[in-house]
């Protein structure tokens, strides 16, 4: 099920923000992580980061 046009939101204390907003934050506080694994090991990694972002991405998501 995608949403292509990003109406999926996420809604926490203070206000709300799309899949692709919540998938870019999480990128970006963690972009060390990610691109030190895209970078020596292909990107392949199981860790919590990369199973949730391939979750967002697989569900609502498209920054991948």
């Amino acid at each position: 099920m995608s949403d292509p046009h990003g109406i999926i939101g996420i809604y926490r204390k203070g206000g709300s923000m799309t899949v692709d907003e919540l998938m870019q934050k999480v990128y970006d506080e963690h972009f060390s992580h990610f691109d030190f694994m895209d970078n020596m090991n292909g990107g392949e990694c199981d860790c919590n980061l990369h199973i949730a972002m391939d979750l967002m991405y697989e569900y609502g998501g498209g920054l991948c």
